[in-house]
């Protein structure tokens, strides 16, 4: 009878090992095999198998057929259930800031600016229930940024920088006489040289 349940048990651990060894062999084929595409382009998705009599896992690429790319489905010592991972983790704590780097070199000089702002004033006096044009010149070298005429019973129609810039014309239109202390043409004149 101790005969038997030896031969028995015998038989049983050796067809447990005969599985598991072929297991092992048909894991380390596949693997090798499937290695070079494992894991997937572009999603580092990893694709395996884990055996469910044994816990065994076998990593399979799904771009290849047969038990290189799928588990085992069928019933029984080999039957396989299918799982997924991949090698990103969860993102970590922000890093705390960097030392401020060195000063830049110095840029090279900018263009010239303007300079000697001054406004420069003219009292013509607009004829009487008529229209005149004014011009203000800007001393020699200055160009004019802007100009125009104030005075009582007088109508300002035109307000423009003379031809080459170095003035500014207006036009009026008076609706009576204008007293000549109260009007007055200006330009605003810069010094625009480099």
């Amino acid at each position: 009878m101790r005969e038997l349940v030896n031969r028995v048990l015998g038989r049983r651990s050796l067809r447990s090992a005969t599985i598991v060894a072929g297991v092992t062999a048909l894991t380390l084929g596949a693997a090798g095999v499937a290695l070079a595409s494992i894991p997937d382009a572009g999603t580092g998705i990893f694709h395996g198998c884990v055996n469910q009599a044994t816990g065994v896992l076998r990593v399979v690429d799904p771009a290849k057929s047969g038990v290189q790319g799928h588990c085992i489905t069928s019933p029984g010592l080999l039957a396989e259930q299918a799982i997924t991972w991949n090698q990103a983790g969860q993102p970590g704590a922000t890093g705390a800031p960097g030392p401020a780097g060195p000063a830049g070199p110095a840029g090279p000089p900018g263009p010239a600016g303007v300079s000697g702002y001054q406004v420069v004033r003219d009292n013509g006096i607009p004829t009487p229930s008529g229209t005149s044009t004014f011009t203000v010149n800007c001393p020699a070298g200055d160009v004019a940024t802007g100009g125009g005429f104030q005075g009582p019973g007088a109508t300002l129609n035109e307000s423009y920088p003379s031809a080459g810039g170095g003035g500014w014309t207006v036009t009026v239109t008076a609706s009576g006489p204008v007293p000549g202390e109260s009007a007055m043409e200006y330009a605003v004149c810069v010094n625009a040289d480099p």
